[in-house]
């Protein structure tokens, strides 16, 4: 059995650094999923943790791009 830590912090690099806790879960039909509980919304899957947390990456930053960023909570700025 594969022992994952369920809570990751993910740090975002740009402009601005921020990190945002993003919680793992395993997937019933296999792999995982993934919620950024700052941003309401904001959820991936892959079928490894490798690929998992690309996809978040990229979930987040679509997700800011669209403006969901104007709700993002319980992040720490980085600078």
């Amino acid at each position: 059995m594969l022992s994952i830590n369920p809570q990751r912090v993910i740090q975002l690099k740009g402009s601005h650094t921020m990190k945002l806790k993003v919680i793992i879960h395993p997937a019933e039909e296999g792999g995982f999923w993934a919620e950024v509980p700052a941003i309401q919304g904001c959820a991936t899957q892959g079928d490894s943790i490798e690929e998992l947390l690309k996809n978040v990456q990229e979930a987040i930053e679509g997700c800011l791009k669209a403006g969901l960023g104007c709700c993002v909570t319980n992040h720490k700025n980085i600078n």
